[in-house]
Parts: structure tokens; sequence; C-alpha cells
């Protein structure tokens, strides 16, 4: 089956049908396993905008469909269950959601799940019914946190014929990761919602539902998990006498109970053998080698799986009617963390026990005044992370995400040549205002960390476009990795989201203006036999990439910050080699003797007039 603005084709068994209708642009579909379609259009005819309206069809005949009435906003999203029996319908506009009981092919038992916080605008956007159609995941993409629009999933649960909210609430990560313009879908027997973000990135939220009680498992009322109860095993009952072996309240414990009252109490100290009975064991074996016979039980272990066990569920069947407002931190490790299991990274990506992004991708210039994209590799903590409360996610090739106070370094899988012009270009979005962002550049990682080839990211948000040359005082080099440094977080749940990372040509700037004089203001204008122009560095600095004559891609630098400059009696080749331009006998001079005369490297005429001797004492 296929859809396209106001047509739904079908191709069953080598036939093809469609249907058009022309009042209407189709916004949701939604089909079931007996061929059963639900499908919302937009009316598009000029009478009023906005309008909503749901088609029931079936596969096989498509000649005569259910028409429901217009309204506002409805059918944006929609959903049937594989039986065909429940139906829900989204109307953002009203900030409602509608679910139906089919009946010979009609609407029946309507019922309302009504959100009434004027933040969440749009929310049933999007809709999605678990299989048995007793859960529904409804979708808000206007949702915000922390006052972030990062859009929410909300879920409902079918009790004592209403529908209740599930406790806790499913947020997007940030404006950039926001939830609800993708497409959802709700599994309820393993309280499981995977979503699809505005990006086509797909993320898996599981509710983790595990008792307090070491003697008690959680068990999904009637199936479902999103009702959670704790249980206590077999050999154990609940210390209120008229329980039988479901903790009913807060206080309530499992406590073990004679064999002729509750069954087998299990052994305080399980065994390394297997067992030769062929019941199985009320707890997980301890030997590492997997059992040649696994249990066919559907009931949970009753042993946490996880170093980190949520509190203990409400033993309530029905869940609270005030959902938390705090997100879940369910898949929160960052890239190159330690993971047991893909859920537990916010990529839900775990290779080799540690977290793994996207492959983030940079332009470099390259030798032509052109440039190139290239790939990067995250560096472990160990050798490229100097402050580790933090980190980043990799959630797109062109987008990192940086949480929370942190120093990531990434290595090139290309190296970039730097000099004075170089720009970095990239896209910021700032979800917390406190922080200091910056991005670094570096020759080598076997160094200690220092700020001064770090470039700050002033703005909040938006394009930025700043020079990075003067990082490593317009000197040439080789950059091998880059990293980014964020500190003064507020948050660990919302971070600073940099894209489409570029590192450019800048434009060129002469050093020598119209009127022949140089521009730098720590270099002296010098005239050469041939008429041509030559820049000197004054005393106490240095071309940036050493000696005193200023080339196209040098600044004059002070000594204080350059390794390349040489005073009084350093060694010296040439004379541009020495702070006051005078090698007499292999070393820096203050006065020329009659044997040496000043030269320049890759110049050999003699100078028209002596340049002024300076002398700075070295500090």
């Amino acid at each position: 089956m296929k859809s396209k603005s106001r047509d739904i084709l079908i191709l069953h068994e080598g036939k093809s049908s469609s249907f058009n209708y022309p009042t209407g642009q189709l916004k949701s579909i939604a089909v079931s396993d007996e061929g059963i379609i639900i499908a919302g259009f937009e009316r598009i005819d000029g009478t009023e905008s906005g309008l909503g309206v749901v088609l029931i069809l079936n596969v096989f005949d498509l000649s005569a469909p259910y028409e429901s009435f217009w309204q506002s906003g409805y059918g944006s999203g929609v959903d049937i269950t594989p039986d065909s029996k429940m139906i829900a319908v989204g109307s953002p506009k009203e900030r409602t959601v509608y679910t139906y009981i089919l009946k010979n092919g009609l609407f029946a038992s309507e019922h309302r799940i009504k959100h009434y916080d004027p933040i969440s605008k749009s929310f049933g956007w999007n809709v999605a019914l678990a299989k048995d159609g007793q859960t529904i995941a409804v979708a808000s993409p206007s949702a915000v946190s922390s006052t972030v629009q990062v859009g929410a999933i909300f879920v409902y649960v079918w009790i004592d014929d209403d529908w209740t909210a599930v406790t806790e609430i499913i947020y997007g990560r940030n404006k950039i990761r926001k939830l609800g313009l993708g497409g959802i879908a709700i599994n309820a027997s393993l309280a499981r919602v995977d979503a699809k973000d505005h990006n086509e990135n797909v993320y898996s939220f599981v509710y983790d539902n595990q008792c307090g009680d070491s003697h008690a498992f959680s068990e999904g009322i009637e199936g479902n998990a999103f009702r959670p109860r704790c249980k206590c095993m077999s050999g154990f009952k609940s210390s209120d006498p008229v329980s039988d072996n479901i903790l009913q309240i807060e206080t309530d414990v499992c406590i073990a109970c004679p064999a002729s009252e509750c069954g087998d109490r299990p052994t305080s100290s399980p065994t390394f053998r297997p067992t030769l009975s062929s019941a199985p064991t009320t707890g997980p074996s301890l030997s590492e080698a997997p059992t040649l016979n696994p249990t066919q039980s559907i009931s949970p272990s009753s042993f946490p799986t996880t170093s980190n066990p949520t509190t203990k569920p409400s033993s309530s069947v029905h869940p609270s009617l005030n959902p938390t407002q705090i997100p879940s931190t369910y898949g929160s490790i960052f890239d190159g963390g330690y993971c047991r299991s893909s859920t537990e990274c916010s990529t839900f990506k775990c290779i080799d026990n540690a977290c793994v992004g996207q492959t983030l991708l940079v332009t470099i210039p390259d030798e032509n005044d052109g440039s190139d994209i290239i790939n990067t590799t995250l560096v472990p903590f160990e050798v490229g992370s100097h402050i580790e409360t933090g980190g980043v996610v990799v959630w797109t090739k062109d987008t990192v995400e940086i949480f929370g106070d942190t120093f990531r370094a990434f290595e090139l899988s290309k190296s970039f040549n730097l000099n004075k012009n170089t720009r970095l270009q990239v896209e910021l979005a700032n979800a917390d205002a406190a922080p200091i962002t910056s991005v670094c550049l570096f020759e080598t990682l076997d160094f200690d960390y220092t700020p001064k080839q770090c470039a700050q990211l002033l703005s909040t948000s938006g394009q930025i476009d700043i020079n990075v040359g003067s990082l490593l005082n317009n000197r040439k080099a080789k950059i091998v990795f880059i990293a980014f440094i964020q500190a003064g977080a507020t948050s660990l749940e919302y971070g600073t989201s940099i894209t489409d990372i570029a590192f450019v040509h800048g434009e060129s700037i002469d050093i020598v203006n119209e009127k022949g004089q140089c521009t730098d203001p720590n270099s002296s204008t010098t005239t050469i036999q041939d008429g041509n122009t030559t820049c000197i560095c004054d005393g106490g600095y240095v071309s940036s990439n050493g000696g005193k004559v200023q080339r196209e891609l040098d600044s004059c630098i002070s000594c204080v910050s350059s390794p390349f400059c040489f005073f009084e009696g350093d060694i010296c080749s040439v004379n541009a080699d020495c702070d006051n331009m005078i090698c007499d006998g292999g070393i820096c001079q203050t006065t020329v003797s009659s044997s040496s005369l000043p030269e320049y490297v890759n110049n050999s005429a003699i100078l028209t007039s002596t340049a002024s001797t300076h002398f700075r004492t070295s500090s």
C-alpha cells in the first residue's frame, strides 16, 4: 500500500486499486491485519481551512468508505489495532485524542483523552495503540521541558472504562532531537515506546519496573507492563495476610512461608551445580555458562539485571493522575562511556562495552583553496578527556551535542594546515545559556591541557564565523585533533549542539598596503635594492613562523609567546635569526663587525640603510 497527496494506492496479489479523495489531502494513515484502513484527510476545497475528517476503508473494496464528520484539526494522527477493534484519532488543535470501538464498520463507544496544558498545543499530532488496544502513546511535538521545546510522548492505559495517564513522560533531549514529529509505536508487554525525531533518528524508551524487595519481581497486571505490581517469588508471601503474594502498599514485604502455605521455599544459597529436578529454579544460575535448557516461564527474573535499579513501583493498579515532569534517564550514557547494553546509551548503540554515536564529519581546507569533508574518531577517555562530569553525543554526521562540563577530543582522518587566515564556521544551538563552549585545535594530545588553543563560541545560537588562526599565534601548523570543551553547565539533560563544522580558507590580507607600508603594527617597512618592500618585525617581536622577515602568512608576535626568538649570545646561522638582526660569527650580537653584514633568509641583497638596533633582555 502506498499513499500520496489525495490518493491511496493498493497492490494486493498482483492486482492494484486506488482511492482518491477530491476535497482532502492525506495527513495520516494506518491499516490493520484484516485490511481495514483508517485515513485522516485535511480539507483543501477552500471552504474552510484546518478541518479534518477520518475515513474507514477496506483494502479489498475501496468503493464505499465510511466518512466521519469534519472538525478542526481532526485526523492529524490515526492508528488501529491489528484486530480492527480499536481506533485512535488525534486532534491536536483541540489537544484531544479520540478512541473508538469499531463495530460493523462504524465508530462506536467514543472516549476522549484531553490534555489541558496550554503549552502542549500539538497534543495528538501522532498516536500509537498497543496490540490489545489497552495502551496508547500520544505525541506532542511542541511540549516544553526546562523552557525548551523538545517534544514529548505521553502514555495512557485503559483502566475501569477510562484512560489513565502513566506517571512518567518521555521528553526529547533538545530542539534538534525533538520527539513527536516522526512516527511512534508502543509495546505494552515490554513497556516500550519507539519514536523517531524530526531528523528520522530512532529512539527506544523502556519503563524499567523493578521491585525494592529482593524476594519480589515486577509483573504487569493483565500482561501490561505499564501497570506494574510487585509479586513475591515462590516460597514467600506478603506480610499482609490478606494480600496473598502481592505487595499492595509500600510497607508490605515478602516473608518466607512453609511449603504447605505457598509452595517450595528456595534455598538462600544457590548451588553452583545444576539441579536434577525438572522444575525450574526460582533464582538465576550463578554459572557463567548458559543453560542448555532455557526456562519456559513467562515471569521475569527475580533478580535485577542492572546495577542502577529504579525505585519500587507503586503497588496500586492505577497509575498516577499527575504525571511527573522529570524526564527519564534511560539511555543516558554519552559517547565513549562504558555500557553493557545498547539501551544504556544515549544513541542506543553499544559496541565492545562503549557507547557509540554517528561518525562526525568535518569540513577542512585543502591545498588548492578548496575543501574536503573528512571523518573523525572520538579519542578514548584516558587520552582525550580532562573533565569527565559530562560528555558528548554525535547524533547525526553533522551534529555533536555537548553535555555538562566536559572536554572531549576527536582525531581527524586527515590533517589540515592552519594559518593566520583560517576560519571556523559552525551552527550553534545552545539549550543551556550558562556554559562556556569552545572548539580547540591541536597538533598532538601529548600535553597538559591549555585553553589558549581553544576558540570560545560566544553566541548562544545561530551561525558563527570566527578566526582560529590566532589560536596558535598565527603559526603555520598541521592540525590533527579537534576538541570540544564546555564549562559552567547547569544541566546534564540538555546540551549545546554544534552543527555543520567547517574550517575554511579565510580572506588573505596583504601585509603591505597600497602605499608600500607594512600593515602589521609590530613591523617596520624596509626597502630593498630592487625596490620591493620587506616587512621586518620590530625588536622584541618575531615572525610567527620564525625569523624577523614577515611573509604573507606571518604575523609579528611577541617573543614572550614565541619559541623563535634569539637574543644576544644565542647561537644563530643568519641575521634574521636574531632579535636585533645581527648574526656575527654564529652568535647574535648588538653591533656588527667588519666581517659581517646583515642579510635576510631567502634574500641575499644588502640593505640600503642600516636598520636601527634594538636590544631586549630576555626575562
